[in-house]
C-alpha cells in the first residue's frame, strides 16, 4: 500500500505532453458501505485506501440502475438508463433463447467512451469478468480489443498484458472484476470466513439449498440456487416468505461477502502494482462500482429490480496525480455516470467542462440538479417472489430526501440523515412532500420508447448468464 501510495501522490512536475493513460476499474457488486475505506469494521480495501489518500474519494455516490446492465452503460454513455436504453424490459417474459433476452439493448445511435477516447487516437481494450461485458451483448462498443474471462485471475492477467503492449497511443484500460458476486465462497485464510466451514459442511434446512460446491472442491452458498423442485430462487423464495432465513444466517451471508471483499482487494492490487510497475504512475486511475448488495434490507438478498442505498451506494476513488489534488474525501452527492464526462475532460477530449464533470465539486463547485435511478421489475421475478418485485420504481433525492415512486404504488419518503439505508418510510408522516416530490420524479424521469431486446445470443453465452442468475 506504501509503494503504491509514494508512487501515484509523490509524483511531481509539469502535466505530462500527450493525453493520460486511464485505466478504469469496475468492482462489481460492491457497497460502499462495507468497505473499510468508507468506515467498515473489517480490514478489507487497503489498496483503495491508497488509492484514496493519492487521489479523491466520493463518499456519496449513487449508482443509477441496481445491476450490471444498466449501470455500465450509463458509466460508458454518461447517461441514465432512462435515456440509454440499456434496462430490463418490464412487460416481457423471455428468459433467453438465440432469438431474444428480455434486456432492452444499448442505443446504438450513442456514443460511448471508447468510441470517443478512440477518436481522440486511444488504444481501447476492455477485460471482464461479468459476461454481461461480452463484446456481442453491446455494451463494451468502441473497444478495439474485448475480452471477457471466467475468473478475476485470469482478467487481472489479461489486463496486466495489455499494458506490456508496445504502442505510443495513450490507453484506455477498462477492467471488471467480480470476485464479490454471489457465490460467496469461504476463503479459509480469512478467520471471519473460515469460521463458517463447518456449518457449509453440514447445513441446516434454510442454507442447505444454496450450498454449492465450486470447481476446486470448495464450498460457496449462492442464492441464486433453486429451493427444492419448486424453480424459484432462494433469494426469491425467502423474499415470497417461502424460505425462513434466521438473523444468523444472514450475518453468514455478509461475513462471506466481506471476505469476498478481500479477495477483490488482493486483485486490484496486482492490477495496480502492474500499472504502476509499467511506467504509469501520473496517469488517470478511477474506480468505482456498478451497483451495491443486499443481505436482508426490505427483505431482499443480492440485486437488481429495487432503488435502496444497500443497492445503489456505491464506491468511487479517483487518482490523477499533477491534475486533481491528493488525500480529498468529498461528501458533495455525484452519480456514477458523472464519472464519463469526467474522463473525457482530463484526457483533454471536450473544450469545455462539461455540466456534470466531477472536477468541479473537486475545486469547490457543487453539482446542480437532483440524484436519480431507476429500476424496472422482472416479469419473472414478479411472478416468482410478488412483493417488492411487482412494481418498477423511479428513485430521486434532493438534499437528504429521498422519494422512491413505484410505477403503480404509492410513494415512500426517506430521510437519508437519519435513515441511510432507507428502511424508515416517513412518507405518512409528510404526504404533502412526498406527493410533491414524486410529481417532479415522474416529470425529470421519463423512460424512452424501447431499444429492442437483445437478440441472437448462443449457447455458451445462455449458459455463462444463467451461471450467474443473469437467466433462470
Amino acid at each position: 500500500m506504501l509503494t503504491l501510495l509514494a508512487a501515484l501522490a509523490g509524483c511531481s512536475g509539469s502535466e505530462p505532453p500527450r493525453p493520460p493513460d486511464i485505466l478504469l476499474v469496475v468492482l462489481d457488486t460492491v457497497r460502499a458501505d462495507h468497505l473499510a475505506v468508507y468506515g467498515h469494521s473489517r480490514d478489507n480495501s487497503r489498496q483503495l485506501a491508497a488509492l484514496a489518500q493519492a487521489g479523491v474519494l466520493f463518499e456519496d455516490v449513487t449508482a443509477p440502475g441496481a445491476w450490471t446492465w444498466p449501470s455500465h452503460a450509463s458509466l460508458f454513455t454518461g447517461l441514465p438508463p432512462w435515456q440509454h436504453g440499456a434496462h430490463q424490459n418490464p412487460e416481457v417474459l423471455i428468459t433467453a433463447s438465440e432469438t431474444a433476452w428480455s434486456k432492452d439493448k444499448l442505443d446504438p445511435e450513442l456514443p460511448t467512451l471508447a468510441e470517443q477516447l478512440a477518436a481522440a487516437g486511444y488504444r481501447t481494450e476492455a477485460h471482464a469478468t461479468n459476461d454481461l461485458l461480452a463484446p456481442e451483448l453491446g455494451l463494451t462498443r468502441g473497444f478495439a480489443v474485448a475480452k471477457t474471462y471466467d475468473n478475476d485471475v485470469e482478467t487481472v492477467a489479461a489486463a496486466r498484458a495489455a499494458l506490456q503492449v508496445d504502442d505510443p497511443r495513450p490507453l484506455l484500460l477498462f477492467v471488471n472484476l467480480l470476485n464479490a458476486h454471489a457465490p460467496y465462497t469461504v476463503a479459509e485464510k480469512i478467520p471471519f470466513a473460515a469460521q463458517h466451514q463447518a456449518t457449509l459442511e453440514a447445513p441446516p434446512a434454510w442454507l442447505a439449498p444454496m450450498v454449492r460446491t465450486e470447481s476446486e472442491g470448495a464450498l460457496s452458498v449462492d442464492p441464486d440456487q433453486h429451493v427444492g423442485e419448486t424453480g424459484v430462487r432462494a433469494d426469491m423464495a425467502w423474499h415470497a416468505g417461502q424460505l425462513d432465513i434466521p438473523e444468523e444466517g444472514l450475518a453468514l451471508l455478509r461475513d462471506l461477502y466481506d471476505s469476498d471483499l478481500v479477495g477483490l482487494d488482493l486483485g486490484l492490487k496486482e492490477l495496480l502494482d502492474a500499472w504502476i510497475g509499467s511506467g504509469r504512475s501520473r496517469e488517470v486511475v478511477a474506480v468505482t462500482s456498478d451497483h451495491g448488495e443486499y443481505f436482508g434490507e426490505h427483505r431482499l438478498l443480492q440485486h437488481c429490480c429495487t432503488t435502496y442505498t444497500p443497492v445503489l451506494g456505491v464506491p468511487l476513488v479517483l487518482a490523477a496525480p499533477g491534475r486533481i489534488p491528493a488525500g480529498l474525501r468529498l461528501s458533495d452527492p455525484v452519480q456514477l455516470q458523472d464519472l464519463h464526462p469526467t474522463l473525457l475532460e482530463l484526457a483533454g477530449v471536450v473544450t469545455e467542462r462539461p455540466a456534470r464533470s466531477l472536477l468541479r465539486p473537486i475545486e469547490g463547485e457543487p453539482l446542480a440538479g437532483p440524484i436519480q435511478a431507476r429500476a424496472w421489475r422482472s416479469v419473472r421475478w414478479a411472478q416468482q417472489a410478488g412483493g417488492l418485485y411487482t412494481d418498477s420504481y423511479r428513485y430521486h433525492r434532493e438534499g437528504e430526501r429521498v422519494v422512491v415512486v413505484p410505477d403503480a404504488g404509492v410513494p415512500q419518503l426517506y430521510d437519508l440523515s437519519a435513515d441511510p439505508m432507507m428502511l424508515q418510510d416517513i412518507a405518512p408522516q409528510h404526504p404533502e412532500e412526498a406527493a410533491a416530490m414524486a410529481e417532479r420524479a415522474r416529470a425529470s424521469i421519463v423512460d424512452r420508447e424501447s431499444t429492442g431486446m437483445l437478440m441472437a445470443l448462443d449457447d455458451e453465452t445462455i449458459q455463462k448468464l444463467r451461471e450467474m442468475g443473469y437467466i433462470d
